[in-house]
């Protein structure tokens, strides 16, 4: 499943929904040099493979597979803490590995406040130029009777 990691703690919470439309490979390297699979993610978030459990027979051993994603612009993958899932070994006794989760917390540009000052020593002007000032924290109290609000 891919999810939306809300908090950023990298667990699925139970008000964290599935993110559709991710692609998620299925490698032969942690590297994800050799790209066996990819899937897209549903509407709930779910992504399956489906393998042949060593279908590789020119070798003894069974075939391990790395499960990565590919990021998006504005998230931060939160799960799981390596970039993939691997090295997994699909055997006739082990054939369904479950719970591959991928969490990601998206981000969000901190809010910004446009600022005037006025500087005049008449009624008329003149005017200051405006700036623009990230926002911590807004607690003020302030006058909004007037068109220039006036604040303590």
């Amino acid at each position: 499943m891919k999810f939306n990691d809300l908090d950023g703690d990298g667990e699925k919470d139970t008000v964290e929904l599935g993110l559709a439309g991710w692609t998620i490979k299925l490698c032969a390297d942690s590297a994800c040099n050799t790209v066996l699979q990819t899937a897209t993610t549903d509407a709930n978030g779910v992504y399956s493979f489906s393998v042949t459990p060593d279908a590789d027979k020119s070798d003894a051993d069974n075939d391990p597979y790395y499960v990565l994603e590919v990021q998006q612009t504005g998230w931060t993958q939160t799960a799981p803490t390596t970039v993939f899932y691997g090295p997994i070994t699909v055997t006739s006794a082990n054939y369904q590995i479950i719970n591959q989760d991928f969490g990601n917390e998206q981000f969000i540009a901190a809010p910004s406040l446009s600022l005037l000052k006025q500087i005049s020593t008449s009624a008329s002007g003149p005017w200051s130029s405006s700036i623009t000032v990230p926002v911590v924290a807004v607690s003020t109290t302030c006058s909004p009777s007037t068109i220039l609000a006036t604040c303590r």
